[in-house]
């Protein structure tokens, strides 16, 4: 029999969902909860007669506005959500449940595939919880505890709940944690770390893993798991492809001063597991070759897109011929528009868009940057690799808005390509 239990110790609520539940059943025995935030949320508005009943609908509407959302986002085609609430008095004590509507038709949850029930549940639990800590400040976390969250879920529908149990852990206003038992490599590559428990002559040992890729490694040779390609990871996240290490320290920490709401994974040759030895526009350009299948199986809301560095601008044709017609694969390369003008063609790569404060602010430390009568910055060759490293530093500090200044559209272009709206 389904059991959903409670524990409350001191300011944390602690909620454990086992396996094989009955996602129906959890909903149903959240309908006091519910009625408790809708009630709230109805407070302020006229509840006279027949419009106490408009104002029911209209508010549990805006009630599950961002379960909606999701959910039309996870399962396209199966129409909309609504709360199944009173129409009349004699129906005020009334279950909650959800209908799902395709034009007139409308079908009580209980009568759809385990996988949507799941993922209305997690909604559920979270609208539920996060309401409860916004009306008492006093509780200060939740903690879930939930077995194989993957149970029924088709693929696509198990990176949905993989994704959604991720962010809202992620939200610092809904206070959460979620411990999860799991064979998933979808939840595995959305987890902030995972605990991988092995047995050997009746010792259990535990290893703590907090990068997803070494955790998959381990659990797909362990068999626990299946072995993903590195480029089909994070299948809801747009892929950003570039040339080298300092271009992905510099666009992570770029994408993080433009607050991009939207997780983008950047990566190089050496973080996909393509080489060790450095990367390089040709180095890219065969990996991309050689996983072209890869490529072309992502989906197309989550594309790869190839960012070349300034001087490798004229190898864009090279690289759009690798995957022809795949609406999952982009190529762009900087333009001379989103360069410092300080900076000249000694600068090779990412660091010609930086800002005068990172060349000051490297300078000061001790780079060899010198400056030419008319203000260009001007570097040598044989102390490039030295003075790549120290702007790297300054970078991985954190970029100011003054350091985006010549190069802000043209990112407000890549996310554009990668379907990220700022």
């Amino acid at each position: 029999m389904f059991r959903l239990t409670l524990y409350y110790a001191g300011l944390n609520k602690f909620r454990y969902v086992p396996n094989r539940v009955l996602p129906t059943e959890v909903i149903r025995s959240e309908r006091q909860n519910l009625r408790d935030i809708l009630i709230r949320r109805l407070s302020r508005r006229a509840t006279q007669d027949q419009d106490a009943f408009k104002a029911i609908q209209e508010t549990s509407s805006k009630m599950i506005a961002s379960l909606v959302n999701r959910f039309r986002e996870a399962c396209p085609g199966q129409g909309t959500v609504t709360l199944a609430t009173p129409t009349s008095w004699q129906e005020m004590a009334f279950a909650f449940g959800y209908k799902l509507g395709q034009g007139d038709v409308q079908i009580d949850d209980i009568d759809q595939g385990s996988g949507i029930q799941s993922l209305l549940m997690f909604e559920t639990l979270y609208l539920v919880d996060r309401d409860y800590f916004q009306q008492f400040g006093w509780r200060q976390a939740a903690v879930w505890a939930v077995e194989e969250p993957e149970s029924s879920l088709h693929s696509s529908l198990e990176a949905r709940v993989a994704a959604f149990l991720s962010s809202i852990t992620k939200d610092p206003a809904s206070r959460l944690q979620v411990l999860t038992t799991t064979h998933s490599d979808l939840i595995v590559q959305y987890a902030d770390e995972t605990a991988v428990v092995t047995q050997n002559n009746g010792e259990s040992k535990f290893r703590i893993e907090r990068d997803p890729r070494n955790a998959l490694d381990v659990l797909s040779a362990a068999g626990v798991s299946r072995w993903v390609h590195p480029l089909l990871h994070f299948p809801l996240d747009p892929v950003i492809l570039v040339e080298g290490e300092f271009d992905v320290v510099f666009l992570e920490k770029a994408f993080q001063s433009m607050q991009v709401k939207r997780q983008i994974r950047i990566a190089d040759v050496v973080r996909l597991g393509g080489g060790a030895d450095g990367g390089g526009v040709d180095k890219l350009r065969k990996y991309i070759k050689d996983n072209a299948s890869a490529i072309q199986a992502r989906r197309p809301e989550a594309p790869v897109v190839v960012v070349l560095d300034w001087d490798a601008r004229n190898k864009v044709d090279g690289f759009t011929g690798l995957i022809p017609a795949a609406n999952t694969y982009k190529v762009m390369a900087w333009p001379d528009s989103a360069l410092n003008p300080k900076l000249g063609p000694s600068f090779k790569g990412v660091e010609r868009a930086y800002s005068d404060r990172i060349i000051q602010q490297a300078i000061k430390s001790g780079a060899e940057i010198g400056t030419k009568k008319n203000g260009e910055y001007v570097v040598s060759s044989d102390d490039y690799r030295e003075i790549k490293s120290k702007l790297a530093e300054i970078v991985r500090k954190g970029l100011e808005a003054e350091d985006l200044a010549h190069c802000r559209e043209f990112l407000k272009e890549v996310l554009s390509s990668a379907g990220v709206t700022v």
